[in-house]
């Protein structure tokens, strides 16, 4: 009746006669965050009938935006997930499709597992892998672990391959875009309203990188909203993409400035953003899908 409390969902011992999950079968899971993640990339461990519990990992949910269990899986949803791998460990997709192995010069998107002073430790659908630090940016990173959190959304191309499938990747702009496709200072006007990623956080603003682009740019904090706000960290996050205009560029004893705004006001008379794809829409799907299930229940 979907009122059944969480802790008799998986209570029970996996016992003989109880078939587990099959490759590619569509199941129904059930959030239960107070169950501790398989891995230590981002993931979010969830009950499935049968007394098994399985693995929605950073990889296989997707999306533009970063990967945040909180706000975005409330405790208790219903999804309806796909079977990638059975025993002895259950993982689990929001594609119905499985994953193709990328092979060396493949340009991929992954998720930042973890990140030290040698580079990060990247998931992908497929595939598992590291970026150095040398190959995470063509700009200076001041701060890795602060500039690529856990969930970040990386997009690189494939080096190497090993043996075991691991993957070398190189996430530096000139590497993944070709020269003659970057966005240089000489191309910005003015007025121009475009995609970017928030690449750090201070109290004064935000710092934005340009898609396709080594350009940075910093967002004031009066101009972050058409409201007044008192914590831009709730706001955004780092790795967050988000569209953003032009107010000002100039150069300052030799180096590039430019002034960003991404106040919603600035974007009043532009079309919806369709960087998300088919990805971004398909998680959205499902979870308000969730949503609708989780009134269903309140009316009952």
């Amino acid at each position: 009746d979907g009122k059944t409390p969480l802790t008799t969902f998986v209570d029970r011992e996996v016992g003989e006669g109880r078939n587990p999950p099959k490759i590619g079968e569509m199941i129904v899971a059930r959030v239960n965050r107070e169950l501790k993640p398989y891995n230590p990339e981002p993931s979010l461990t969830v009950e499935l009938k049968d007394g098994y519990t399985g693995r929605l990992g950073v990889e296989e949910v997707g999306g533009n935006r970063p990967f945040k269990i909180e706000g975005r899986f409330k405790q208790g949803l219903y999804l309806s997930l796909y079977v990638v791998s059975s025993l002895p460990q259950i993982n689990l997709s929001v594609h119905p499709e499985p994953a193709s192995k990328p092979s060396v010069g493949d340009i991929v998107t992954a998720w930042v597992g973890e990140t030290n002073k040698k580079g990060c430790y990247v998931v992908g659908r497929g595939f598992k892998g590291k970026c150095l630090i040398k190959n995470l940016t063509d700009t200076f990173v001041a701060d890795p672990k602060a500039q690529f959190p856990p969930g970040r959304r990386v997009t690189g191309k494939v080096t190497s391959v090993t043996s075991k499938g691991l993957v070398d990747l190189n996430c530096r702009e000139s590497a993944v875009v070709p020269s003659e496709d970057l966005v240089t200072f000489a191309d910005l006007e003015v007025g121009d309203i475009l995609p970017a990623e928030v690449t750090r956080i201070e109290e004064y603003g935000v710092f934005c990188k340009f898609r396709n682009s080594q350009l940075s740019g910093l967002s004031h904090v009066s101009e972050l909203s058409d409201d007044y706000v008192e914590d831009i960290g709730r706001l955004y996050g780092v790795g967050d993409l988000v569209k953003v205009k032009v107010l000002s560029k100039a150069m300052d004893e030799g180096k590039e400035k430019v002034s960003l705004g991404l106040k919603a006001s600035y974007f009043v008379d532009e079309d919806e953003d369709e960087e998300g794809g088919d990805e971004e829409e398909e998680m959205d799907e499902v979870t308000d899908s969730e949503d609708e299930d989780e009134e269903e229940e309140e009316e009952e």
